[in-house]
């Protein structure tokens, strides 16, 4: 019994807070070519991917899910809170086959922290 009214006062409290979130204002993107909108290619003055077979500058023959996503009306991707690179890993990435540096997870993190306050994670 004690477990059901637990779970009961859950149910009942999710929706409450939830409310009180307000809208979602901006999308931040952390990741790898899935989720690139243009980091790597404008990091590598457009070597990378290879202008011939993604003129975008995506690792995609149309935009990610994250900049389709970006474009919705509550939501932004600009003003730079995607920073996705193609070719990072969670871990270490290391040089690509250009020389570039590909910013890992950690990596992007810190882009991040920089570009904010640097309290927030």
């Amino acid at each position: 019994m004690k477990s059901v009214l637990s779970a009961l006062a859950v149910a009942i409290a999710l929706p409450a807070s939830a409310d009180t979130l307000g809208p979602y204002t901006d999308l931040l993107v952390f990741g790898d070519s899935l989720s690139d909108g243009g980091n790597i290619a404008a990091a590598t003055g457009g070597i990378t991917p290879v202008p011939l077979f993604y003129p975008n500058g995506q690792f995609t023959n149309g935009d990610t899910w994250a900049t389709t996503l970006g474009a919705a009306p509550s939501l932004s991707t600009f003003g730079g809170t995607n920073f996705a690179f193609g070719g990072a890993t969670a871990a270490t990435s290391g040089p690509n086959q250009d020389g570039f540096d590909i910013p890992d997870f950690a990596d992007q993190r810190a882009l991040y922290r920089a570009a904010i306050d640097g309290s927030a994670l």
